[in-house]
């Protein structure tokens, strides 16, 4: 009897050991830079000569089922105009939706400038936000189809 509950004591910690290492492995994947294959939906040679701005796409990330939110962290080698980055804001957009048609329910862009970048993006601060969103507002989500982005806007938010 006695090696009989030894053997479900040991069992049962052996369970317990795989069930917290696979909840580990359900968390958020860590955060990656952004290698060419992963940012295949942006072009960004081809952003860059359009906007005559030098990026680098530091993180991209998609959450949600339906309705998918698409987040960008985008660093600029230098500072640039607000419509610059507005222009390049929309690009980015543009492009992703090109080459992921009526997938996306929004966009998020956070600006970084490469000086002021820390050890990870986490700890660094963004000088702007852009937000593509159903008639400019995260309310009207699931209410617009993303059928053609028409009713959608572009808004840039700058923290001077």
């Amino acid at each position: 009897m006695k090696e009989k509950g030894m053997v479900s004591a040991t069992f049962l910690k052996f369970l317990i050991l795989i069930l917290i290492v696979f909840s580990l492995s359900c968390k958020k994947e860590p955060e990656k830079k952004i290698s060419p294959s992963l940012a295949a939906e942006i072009d960004i040679q081809q952003i860059e000569s359009s906007t005559d701005l030098q990026f680098t796409i530091l993180k991209a990330q998609t959450i949600g089922y339906m309705p998918r939110h698409r987040f960008y962290w985008i660093c600029l080698d230098k500072e640039a105009s607000h419509q610059k980055i507005k222009d390049l804001a929309q690009a980015i957009v543009n492009e992703a939706i090109a080459n992921n048609p009526k997938t996306y329910h929004s966009f998020l862009i956070h600006f970084f400038l490469k000086s002021e970048l820390r050890e990870t993006v986490e700890n660094s601060e963004s000088f702007a936000q852009a937000t593509y969103l159903p008639e400019g507002s995260r309310q009207k989500i699931r209410r617009i189809a993303v059928d053609n982005y028409n009713d959608y806007k572009l808004t840039c938010t700058f923290f001077d």
